[in-house]
């Protein structure tokens, strides 16, 4: 059988062990937190750069209608992409 001042010292020791480990979880979830942030970061990022892509290709699928329309009314013999013959 153990003393009480035993017990007390194997306390304080599991105490001690337990204060250690919730040191070294906070800082691993500051460093989670850290993490997170910085991906929600780059998601905004890339969904900016997706966006601009996208307007991007559009202007051009405009500019190329636009210029497949003139050559097909200039092919009928229109002076300005208004005038047809």
């Amino acid at each position: 059988m153990t003393t009480f001042g035993q017990q007390l010292k194997e306390k304080e020791s599991d105490l001690a062990h337990a204060s250690s480990k919730l040191k070294f979880l906070e800082s691993q979830l500051g460093n989670v937190s850290e993490d997170k942030q910085s991906s929600i970061d780059k998601i905004s990022s890339l969904q900016d750069d997706v966006k601009s892509l996208s307007d991007t290709k559009e202007w051009y699928q405009t500019q190329l209608h636009s210029a497949q329309e003139t050559r097909y009314l200039y092919s009928l013999g229109a002076r300005t992409p208004n005038q047809v013959v």
